[in-house]
């Protein structure tokens, strides 16, 4: 197919034409699939990929494995040629390993860029979708909102006069108008320049207002972008601020080590040890690049990516409901230590599940339920639903009258179409709709009075039917259907009807309601004619449920010390809505937008805020948000201060929650931005995604409709966020302490002449095994996460206490020879230098394994962790080749059978867990937190 480049100047259907589509039902996927086979993927924005030479100079060239060089020349120096070429095989399956998981951990963070990939609502075979832009070909059917990425070059075929952004696109500095047009020329006038086509929409623009309908003309390499400057470049996160803090650490920990190595080999000159110089020297320089500090850059930036993709990935079976993607892994901090959470609106509690709760028909007020109601009942509910069905003008296809697609439903409309989808489900039963359509008024247009009005035949009589609010449509009434027939609708049964829709209203329902009247005229039918004197038919209430998990997340959010804050245009009944389910009480405070004061602020407590807008009007809205915001952060400081202080006399981290384009002012304004979808068939708006740290999209849950909810994945990013900063600590108190231990063990062996443990075991030990350690510590995740926990990264307490257990786990390793000397000699039972060597080293094994798992339990409370995969194959491997080292005879590394002595290796293992053991019962206990640990 040949696509050319002068669709300005054709006919809106001449494009049609010669694109092949309808404008009302789109492509096929067959057509589809044959344009993607010829035009190739819409290959617009792409995120740089890292090379694998890239991956092998960050992870592999650095001070350790510096170190383990020297080591291995100086071992060739001092005629050690087996520990030559031992040191060189660890370093090359460290390398690999590093290199690896490097790869992988980059790899997950592009991923997660990618994630920044516009998406577009497309017509495909008659039903709205969305897709992500590089599925879009040439032809497709592109329907744009406002705050939309165009996702292809296009021409406009249909909407109202729109305001796009072409700036870096075109030469378009300005923004400018587009609709749908022929562009005239003169003869020999030449080509128009692009930023001049007015009907033209060109990939990377913003549409900021107006609802266009596009048809893509050009994708991938064709479309303007591409030929000007190659694409739109999404880079993945490289400058993380967690990772510079670790990269200080390591650098600092890499001084002490070699000055370690310098003392430990001046020490042994002075000493009566029977170890050679050259034996010490390799030891010491093997125990510096095994410190592994330099790779704890690496670990963090694996445990991030590794965090962040669990967080966007949806759990199966449906247990989640919604995924959170991280794309802004730079924030992760920030998104760990939220205290304020300003929510705007109430809807990010509510789940798509919506029930028929309530209805009035025929005069009566009942409560819907499928087993308690008589025949005549649900006959009067059929009939209402099926009069409301009608008014909304709908089909279950989807397209209005006139067979063209349904602009986006009112509210009204949409609670119909729950209520009408909840009966269905519940009872079974299918509603008719015999009637036949001659017109249809929406809410907005003059003589509707406020409602959606349609006019219908029905059994031969022609009958206008309007939906709308409760006072809309009473103030249109002054009759009443009832089963007896048509009564007077008295000021009291008004006083009634708005009662019973107030007191719904609070319990968390959305209530629409009907009126009818028969057309008095037999020629002339019209409409703001037939909105007056209507007959009142009754009402629907929908009730949607509480988002999965709310009430939980509601308990984590108050235990963690956040503070919820809503900005909301109905107070009292999202006060009641918000009361039910846990988020405020009665010391919540309320405030109207416009008696907003800084002092409110000061001492505001976990009970929370309400911020009323009622009375401000819906263009309004987005500034009045915005200047609510700034008395929310009026005590706000910059990062580098927030860094400099402490933890007390910080600004609380503020994250906000928003999906309408109208809240991208509040998220640009706080700490962290949420931006949620709010429908299967919208993606979140450029003009929000670009002031967000975390898009939350919807989940695999079945029967749970996109576009509620939020609050789940708002909390699954500070669990990801959380789980970073705990995997970190873990990972770090666990190398701190196992590099104490290997100081111990050396300077016992320098000054008490135990074995001297081979360079090459130190290596296994620090290179291998130790990476194993924190590796499987990235990959374990906890049953139950708590954000209240301190999993500060740099800390003094962790610090000292990471110390003092290496120190521990030191003597204990040190002081396992020693006792083993003592019973043998007892006995009369002398073990070799060797099979010293074997129990010492399967110790060691034992006991990091120990170390490992006990810092991961006291770093998560307690509490149950779930072992991956991971976990089980770092466990798995530990006792294998301890097990191996005491049970066979390995002359490289000193190791020999060692009998009965293999008992007394796991003595400091089982020191350790009972120690650890103590010290978490010890401080849950402080903390007020003490429960049983089974």
């Amino acid at each position: 197919m040949k696509y050319p480049n002068d669709w300005h100047l054709l006919e809106r259907d001449s494009v049609l034409h010669a694109l092949a589509v309808d404008m009302y039902k789109g492509l096929t996927e067959k057509e589809v699939r044959q344009r993607r086979r010829a035009a190739g993927e819409n290959t617009i924005w792409y995120v740089p990929a890292l090379s694998l030479w890239d991956a092998v100079l960050t992870a592999v060239f650095d001070l350790a494995a510096l170190l383990l060089i020297i080591s291995a020349a100086a071992a060739a120096l001092f005629d050690k040629s087996r520990e030559a070429g031992a040191l060189v095989v660890v370093l090359v399956i460290a390398a690999v390993l590093r290199t690896v998981t490097y790869l992988y951990a980059k790899r997950i963070l592009e991923k997660c860029a990618r994630e920044k990939i516009p998406t577009a609502s497309v017509l495909r075979d008659g039903a709205i979708c969305l897709l992500p832009a590089s599925e879009i070909v040439p032809g497709d059917i592109i329907i744009l909102e406002p705050g939309d990425t165009v996702p292809a070059d296009g021409r406009v075929v249909a909407g109202e006069d729109s305001v796009v952004s072409e700036r870096g696109i075109t030469e378009n500095k300005k923004t400018v108008h587009k609709f749908e047009t022929v562009i005239e020329t003169s003869e020999g006038s030449g080509e128009v320049p692009c930023e001049f086509r007015s009907n033209m929409l060109f990939a990377g623009s913003l549409v900021l207002s107006g609802t266009l309908r596009m048809a893509a003309t050009a994708c991938g390499e064709a479309s303007l972008i591409v030929r000007k400057q190659g694409g739109i470049g999404i880079e993945a996160a490289e400058k993380l601020p967690l990772i510079e803090k670790l990269r200080i650490r390591s650098k600092t920990t890499s001084l002490v080590m070699l000055a370690c190595v310098m003392l430990f080999t001046a020490l042994s000159l002075f000493t009566n040890s029977h170890t050679g110089l050259s034996d010490i020297f390799l030891g010491t320089m093997a125990m510096a690049a095994a410190s592994m500090s330099e790779f704890l850059t690496m670990i963090g930036t694996i445990m991030i990516a590794v965090s962040v993709q669990d967080a966007a990935e949806t759990t199966g079976k449906g247990k989640r409901i919604s995924r959170a993607v991280i794309r802004q892994p730079e924030k992760l901090e920030a998104i760990r230590n939220v205290k304020r959470v300003v929510f705007c609106g109430s809807t990010f509690f509510k789940s798509g599940r919506s029930e028929l709760y309530a209805y009035r028909a025929e005069g009566e007020y009942a409560f819907f339920s499928a087993f308690d109601r008589t025949e005549a009942e649900d006959r009067a509910l059929r009939e209402l639903l099926q009069l409301a069905q009608a008014a909304s003008a709908g089909t279950p296809n989807g397209m209005a009258y006139g067979s063209s697609p349904a602009a986006v439903p009112s509210d009204t409309e949409s609670i119909i179409r729950r209520a009408v989808d909840s009966y269905v489900k519940k009872t079974g039963k299918t509603l008719s709709s015999s009637h036949v359509l001659y017109d249809h008024a929406s809410s907005s247009e003059t003589g509707a009075m406020g409602m959606e009005v349609s006019l219908i035949a029905r059994g031969g009589d022609v009958y206008a039917v309007g939906i709308g609010s409760v006072p809309d449509v009473l103030q249109c009434c002054t009759h009443m259907e009832t089963e007896d027939g048509t009564v007077a609708l008295t000021d009291e049964l008004r006083r009634t009807i708005l009662t019973e829709c107030a007191s719904l209203a609070f319990s968390g329902a959305s209530v629409a309601a009907a009126a009818i009247r028969k057309s008095p005229y037999l020629q002339l039918n019209r409409l703001p004619v037939l909105t007056q004197y209507m007959s009142f038919a009754g009402y629907v209430a929908v009730a949607q449920e509480p988002e999965k998990n709310a009430a939980k997340q509601i308990r984590n959010m108050k235990k963690a010390g956040i503070v919820p804050i809503l900005f909301t245009q109905k107070p009292e009944a999202d006060l009641y809505y918000c009361h039910r389910i846990g988020l405020f009480n009665k010391k919540t405070i309320r405030v109207h937008a416009s008696m907003l004061k800084e002092e409110l602020f000061d001492s505001l407590g976990t009970d929370g805020m309400i911020i009323s807008f009622e009375d401000v009007g819906q263009t309004k809205l987005a500034a009045a948000y915005a200047e609510a915001m700034k008395f929310v952060m009026h005590n706000r400081v910059s990062d580098t201060d927030r860094i400099l202080q402490d933890e007390e006399d910080a600004a609380p981290v503020t994250a906000a929650l928003g999906r309408e384009t109208w809240d991208s002012g509040v998220l640009a304004a706080a700490d962290v931005g949420i931006a949620t979808v709010r429908s299967d068939l919208r993606t979140v708006p450029e003009t929000l995604s670009r002031s967000a740290s975390v898009l939350v999209h919807r989940g695999a849950m079945k029967g749970v409709p996109a576009g509620f909810g939020g609050l789940d994945g708002m909390m699954r990013a500070m669990y990801a966020a959380s789980r970073v900063f705990t995997g970190l600590q873990s990972a770090k108190s666990y190398l701190t302490a196992s590099q104490c231990a290997r100081l111990m063990v050396l300077l016992a062996a320098v000054l008490f002449g135990i074995p001297l443990l081979p360079a090459v075991f130190i290596l296994i030990w620090g290179l291998l095994f130790d990476f194993a350690a924190v590796l499987m510590m990235a990959f374990v995740t906890p049953r139950e996460q708590d954000l209240s926990a301190d999993n500060a990264v740099s800390g003094k307490r962790e610090v000292i206490a990471s110390v003092i257990k290496g120190l521990l786990w030191g003597v204990l390793l040190a002081g396992l020879i020693p006792l083993l000397r003592l019973i043998g000699s007892a006995n009369g039972i002398v073990l070799s230098a060797m099979q010293e060597n074997a129990v010492l080293s399967g110790s060691i094994l034992l006991s990091s394994a120990a170390a490992a798992w006990s810092g991961l339990y006291g770093c998560y409370d307690g509490k149950k962790l779930h072992i991956h995969t991971a976990g089980a194959l770092y466990t798995a491997a530990v006792l294998l080749f301890a097990g191996v080292l005491m049970t066979a005879e390995n002359a490289l590394i000193g190791a020999a059978f060692c009998g009965w002595s293999a008992l007394f290796a796991v003595i400091p293992a089982l020191l350790l867990l009972f120690v650890s053991w103590i010290v978490r019962r010890i401080r849950r206990k402080d903390s007020g937190s003490l429960s049983d640990d089974n």
